[in-house]
């Protein structure tokens, strides 16, 4: 081998070498700029994942708004028909109370009459009735009178009010009621005006609006009220018994039972007490 044949292999070699080192670090800079290249596609995709994900969260957010607008709507428009029902209805009440409105004087002219007549009716009523509790009694068909007199009450309460007084009145009819007090009773044989009324302390009975009797303290004397006289009489003694038993009933001393008691005082028993 000569010289030259050495020295073009030898140059041969090195352009091989040179070459190849050459391609090397050419296809290592192509490899590491292929691995940047996919390191900033990777994160540039994360970065379009993040973006993606938060515009859908977004979205969702404006479906679930539009979805919760589209409820209010719904609901704003039942409560918009619920409303106009209820307008519709309290415009039919209202026209219905100003038609109560319009005939409420011809009403009230027409029973304010009525009303004052029963008031006066019930306090004449109880002057003629059995004198039991009659301060009590002709107070309260008084007050029933002022009250039909004032403008301070309303014709409603006027109106309860009367009802109220007859009630009572109507409730004394069904019952029986014993209690204490004083009575003056008129004694014919007294020598003058003053000799002739005697005051006692008695038990009083009253059966319904039947018959109203009294028995003196020590159950000797007893008597009635005689409804045509207007006055108190007395019963001869063997009643005395009679109206003990009945004070006993009306006090829940004693179960009821009958009694044989005058309704109406006779002649005869009248000679029979002067006896």
């Amino acid at each position: 081998m000569t010289l030259d044949t050495k020295k073009r292999r030898g140059f041969t070699a090195f352009f091989i070498a040179s070459a190849l080192i050459t391609g090397t670090l050419s296809y290592a800079a192509t490899l590491e700029d292929n691995l940047k290249a996919m390191e900033a596609a990777n994160q540039e995709a994360g970065a379009s994942q993040e973006r993606i994900q938060a515009i859908q969260g977004e979205s969702q957010k404006l479906a679930n708004e539009y979805k919760r607008l589209l409820q209010n709507a719904d609901r704003q428009e039942q409560v918009s028909e619920e409303l106009n029902d209820k307008l519709a209805q309290q415009k039919t009440e209202i026209d219905s109370l100003r038609e109560q409105l319009a005939g409420r004087d011809i009403t009230q002219q027409r029973i304010m009459p009525l009303m004052r007549s029963m008031a006066d009716n019930l306090e004449q009523f109880i002057a003629l009735d059995l004198p039991f509790h009659q301060e009590e009694r002709l107070g309260r068909a008084i007050k029933v009178k002022q009250m039909l007199n004032s403008s301070s009450y309303s014709l409603p309460d006027q109106y309860r009010a009367v009802l109220s007084a007859y009630q009572q009145e109507l409730e004394f009819g069904r019952s029986i009621e014993a209690w204490r007090g004083e009575l003056q009773l008129t004694n014919d044989e007294g020598a003058n005006d003053a000799e002739k009324k005697e005051t006692l302390t008695v038990e009083f009975l009253r059966l319904g609006r039947l018959a109203l009797y009294f028995q003196t303290m020590d159950g000797e004397r007893s008597g009635t009220w005689n409804r045509e006289k207007k006055t108190w009489e007395e019963l001869p003694r063997r009643f005395n018994l009679e109206i003990k038993h009945g004070l006993a009933i009306a006090q829940n001393q004693q179960a009821p039972q009958m009694l044989a008691l005058p309704l109406t005082p006779t002649a005869a028993r009248q000679q029979e007490v002067a006896k």
